[in-house]
This record gives structure tokens, C-alpha cells and sequence, in this order.
């Protein structure tokens, strides 16, 4: 085997009779390069967006949420968060209330959603860190507040400097209508606004469980969700056992992933068209090898029938062309390699492209992934294997078809 391989490394890299060999194995090697570093440079901006989905997910959603099947709220008459928070491995359990309502700001009306909760939350998401203008902060005294996120607060055109305003939420009453007061009403003073890349800052308006009940008029120890937070060094689906346990069947037990599972699975998808696109691409350029092997043929006919003469069988004869085939393939992947890692190396440091126009959009995010590097050279080679191998089959080594060579 060793000896096949130096004879194919050495036919690759030895001095050819015919300078249109050198042109078409350059040809070869270029076509595999530039489609082995296109395809690094598209996995690793795929791998910077999902990774920047998901620290934008995790910096609101909870390491579990536990809603109902169906429904959208529940009345916690079994003691159900006593229970969780007995859990040895449970750090942060928070209640939830969220609903949709109309809010109102001098004015201006749009429709957001309330989001109920309790001081504890601020710890699990960390929302402090997220604030602009204010303070996370659901009261100032007895004075209940809101927390709006950024592009709410653009809508309602929010003037925080301004303490005679208030951010105004509307919600219709529950049971009998009244058509001359159909909506429960109340007023907030608004505290902080936040700003995350999440859907979260257009609409959300983080409130106290308190005042979301009450605006709702929802009974007491009545909730829309429970959210868990895990202590350190422990993980979240390993808790799922014991919640079911004392939840049952009414309940659903969500992770982060779980949360947004059809948009995870579309990010995935499209990650493996793109590769399946990359490799069809890669698959016609690999043709070229078809080329260099058999101008080869040609080229190392006499040397053929003197390894043949010398005892060399046909298949080890073929190999030695598979395997320059593959140094073919291997050259050109390890140089689009290197040039899709210093490519995507660049656009992390400098950031040249950007996911939108204008000056303080945040530059298009790339996050290297090792196992990337081996896919890609398995792929290359794997088709460099397979286009080498089927154009050998074609190819005769018995005596009387290298006596016709050589005539």
C-alpha cells in the first residue's frame, strides 16, 4: 500500500511530457478548492447564527417551562409549585401569567403582552443586563411599573424622563359584556426599558404577578405557566422525571429546544441543503479528476507495463490512480480549507459583512466548528474515492490490452 501511494504521489507532483496534464489536475485542484472553502465559509456563518439564536432565546426563555396540554391557564389547587420547589436539584421555579392586551401611551395604541412575574425571574434571565433606560424594577413603592421592551417603547413613542405618563393596559372583561365598560384598565409607570434580538422587545411588558392577575381578573394562585431554572452543574432534562411525577398528564414539560423546536429544525434543515447543494456542486467539479487520470493513463503507459512486467497486479495497478485521484481531491480541500478558515477568521475579527444595512447593524456572527474541517474532507474524499474508482472499473490492465498500449 505504501508503495502504490509514493508511486501516486510522485506521478502527481513529477514533471509531465504534456502541459495540458499540469493544466487540467490545476483545473481539478481549483475547482475543489474554491467549493470545499465555500462550503466551510457557509457552515460556519450557519454555525454563528445558531449560536446567536440561541443566546438570544436563552437570555429570556427559562431551562424548562411547564404549560398546559390545553388550555391556557391553571389553578394551582395541589400545591403544585410547593412540590417543584422541594425538587433537591431545583434552583429558580417562577409563575407565570402572559396574555395578550392593548396598551396605550399618549395616545398611541398598539398590542402587546403582559408578562407577570415575580422578583425571582430577574435572576434567572439575568434581565437587569438587558436594560437601556431605567431599572428592572416591577414597583416603586406601592406604585406597580412596567418594563417594555425597546421596540414597543419606539412604537409608543416612550418619554421615561417624563413621570406624569403612564403607560396605560386595556383587556376585556371576562364573562357579561358591558358595552359601556367592556375593558378592565389600569395604569402603569413605566421603570426600565429592555433590548434583546428576540421578538420579546416588540411587544413584551414585564410586569408583577400581581398586576397581571388583577388586570386579567384572574382568580388567585392562578397561573399560565411555571419556569425553572436548575441549580449549577445540573441539567435541566434531568428534572424532567421528577416534574412528571408530580404534574402528570395535564402538563407539558418544555426545555429551551423544545420551546422553539420548528425553528431549530428549519435552522438544521437548511444547514443540510445547503451541504447537500455544496456537495452536488462538489460531485460535477470531482469530474475533472475523470480528466487528470486518464491523460495520466496515457502519460505512465510504459511505466504501467513495466510495473505490470515486474509482477504488479491490475487492482493494485488501478489503485495507484485511485489514490492520485484522492491526493487530487485531499490538495484541493486542505488549500479550501485553509482559505475558508482564514476567510471566516476575517469577517469574525473585522466583521465586513453585516446582517443588515446601516452603520450599527452587528456584523454577520461566525463560530468555527473542529467537526465541520472533518465533514468536509470526508466528503471530498469520499467523492474523490468514488469518481477515481468508477473511472478504473473502465480501465484494463491484462497483457494483451498493454501490448495495444504501447503499439
Amino acid at each position: 500500500m505504501k508503495m502504490i501511494f509514493n508511486i501516486a504521489l510522485r506521478y502527481l507532483v513529477g514533471k509531465k511530457s504534456r502541459n495540458i496534464i499540469n493544466l487540467i489536475t490545476l483545473i481539478a485542484v481549483s475547482s475543489i478548492m474554491v467549493t470545499s472553502a465555500a462550503l466551510i465559509i457557509i457552515l460556519s456563518a450557519f454555525n454563528g447564527l445558531e449560536s446567536t439564536v440561541k443566546n438570544v432565546y436563552r437570555s429570556v426563555d427559562p431551562e424548562l417551562k411547564i404549560t398546559l396540554k390545553e388550555g391556557k391557564t391553571f389553578t394551582d389547587s395541589l400545591n403544585i409549585l410547593t412540590q417543584i420547589r422541594s425538587i433537591p436539584d431545583v434552583g429558580k421555579v417562577v409563575p407565570v401569567i402572559e396574555e395578550n392586551v392593548l396598551v396605550s401611551y399618549s395616545g398611541k395604541q398598539q398590542v402587546g403582552m403582559i408578562k407577570g412575574i415575580t422578583e425571582d425571574y430577574f435572576d434567572m434571565v439575568m434581565l437587569d443586563t438587558m436594560i437601556i433606560t431605567g431599572k428592572a424594577i416591577l414597583h416603586i413603592g406601592k406604585q406597580e411599573t412596567a418594563i417594555i421592551g425597546e421596540g414597543l417603547a419606539y412604537v409608543l413613542e416612550v418619554n421615561t424622563d417624563d413621570p406624569n405618563k403612564r403607560l396605560e393596559i386595556y383587556f376585556p372583561k371576562r364573562g357579561k359584556i358591558d358595552i359601556f365598560n367592556p375593558f378592565m384598565y389600569d395604569q402603569l409607570l413605566i421603570s426600565g426599558i429592555f433590548k434583546i434580538d428576540h421578538d420579546y422587545t416588540n411587544s413584551c411588558i414585564f410586569t408583577s404577578l400581581d398586576f397581571a392577575r388583577y388586570i386579567l381578573k384572574l382568580p388567585e394562585q392562578t397561573y399560565s405557566s411555571i419556569e425553572i431554572q436548575a441549580k449549577p452543574g445540573v441539567s435541566p432534562n434531568d428534572l424532567k422525571p421528577e416534574l412528571k411525577k408530580i404534574l402528570g398528564d395535564q402538563f407539558k414539560i418544555e426545555n429551551r429546544f423544545e420551546q422553539h423546536v420548528v425553528m431549530y429544525r428549519v435552522m438544521k434543515g437548511e444547514k443540510l441543503v445547503v451541504i447537500l447543494i455544496i456537495a452536488f456542486i462538489l460531485i460535477i467539479a470531482s469530474f475533472n479528476l475523470i480528466g487528470v487520470i486518464s491523460l495520466m493513463l496515457v502519460e505512465k503507459r510504459k511505466d504501467i507495463m513495466l510495473l505490470h512486467s515486474l509482477g504488479m497486479t491490475a487492482p493494485r495497478l488501478k489503485g495507484i490512480f485511485i489514490s492520485q485521484g484522492i491526493l487530487v481531491a485531499l490538495v484541493g480541500s486542505v488549500l479550501g480549507l485553509i482559505i475558508g478558515f482564514l476567510a471566516s477568521l476575517l469577517q469574525k475579527i473585522f466583521g465586513f459583512i453585516k446582517l443588515a444595512p446601516g452603520p450599527r447593524s452587528k456584523p454577520f456572527p461566525i463560530e468555527f466548528n473542529p467537526m465541520d474541517f472533518v465533514v468536509v474532507l470526508v466528503i471530498v474524499i469520499s467523492i474523490a474515492f468514488v469518481t477515481s474508482f468508477l473511472r478504473m472499473l473502465i480501465a484494463k490492465f491484462d497483457q494483451r490490452s498493454l501490448s495495444s498500449v504501447l503499439k
